[in-house]
C-alpha cells in the first residue's frame, strides 16, 4: 500500500502549483481499486484530475503498473527509480556527499549501517542500495576500505537496536570514528 508523502514534499508541490493557478487533490486508494481494470481507466474522471503523482514505492502491484500504462494514464511516480515519468532523490550522490563531508573533517574509519532492513533482508527500496553504494564509492575513491557493518533493522526489535549499535561502537576492533547510516 502506498505510504504518505512527507509534508515538505506536499508543501513544495502545492507551492509550485499555486504559482500556475493549478490545484492538487490527494486521494489514498486501496490496491483493490488500483488493480481494477474497470477503475483505472476512469481514475482521472473520478478524481477530477488531469494527471497523477503516484507515491507508491515498494511492493507495487504489477497489475496496477500494467493497467496504468494500458490506459495511458498521465502519471509521474514519486521516489521511484524509473527511466521515464519519475522523480527521485540522488541517493547514490547523497551517499557520496555524506561520506566526502566526513572525510573532509579527517575521518578515515567511517562505517555504514542500515537501521531499516535486517541482516538477511534485501532492501525493498532502491535508495538503500544506492546510498550504500555511494558510501562505498567515496571510501574507495579516498583509498580507504569501506567499513560496512550491514544492517540492524528489519526483524530486530526497535528497542534492541540501540544496544546492538552500542556494542559495535564500543568494540575497539571495529569502532568507526563516524557513521553514514540509513534510517533513524
Amino acid at each position: 500500500m502506498p505510504g504518505r508523502a512527507p509534508s515538505s514534499l506536499v508543501d513544495g508541490i502545492e507551492d509550485a502549483l499555486q504559482l500556475g493557478d493549478e490545484h492538487l487533490t490527494i486521494a489514498r486508494l486501496p490496491d483493490e481499486q488500483l488493480t481494477d481494470e474497470g477503475f483505472v481507466p476512469k481514475i482521472l474522471s473520478r478524481l477530477m484530475a488531469d494527471g497523477l503523482l503516484i507515491n507508491y514505492q515498494v511492493d507495487i502491484p504489477q497489475r496496477m503498473h500494467a493497467l496504468m500504462e494500458a490506459a495511458a494514464v498521465p502519471a509521474v511516480w514519486l521516489n521511484r527509480k524509473l527511466p521515464l515519468n519519475a522523480v527521485h532523490p540522488d541517493d547514490f550522490g547523497d551517499g557520496v556527499s555524506a561520506t566526502m563531508h566526513l572525510l573532509s573533517f579527517g575521518h578515515r574509519r567511517i562505517g555504514w549501517i542500515d537501521f531499516n532492513i535486517g541482516p538477511e533482508e534485501v532492501a525493498a527500496h532502491y535508495s538503500n542500495a544506492d546510498r550504500r553504494a555511494g558510501y562505498q564509492t567515496a571510501m574507495r575513491r579516498a583509498g580507504l576500505e569501506p567499513r560496512d557493518v550491514g544492517s540492524l533493522g528489519g526483524h530486530i526489535p526497535y528497542g534492541q537496536r540501540v544496544a546492538i549499535a552500542r556494542a559495535f561502537l564500543c568494540d575497539p576492533g571495529t569502532r568507526p570514528t563516524a557513521l553514514v547510516s540509513y534510517g533513524a
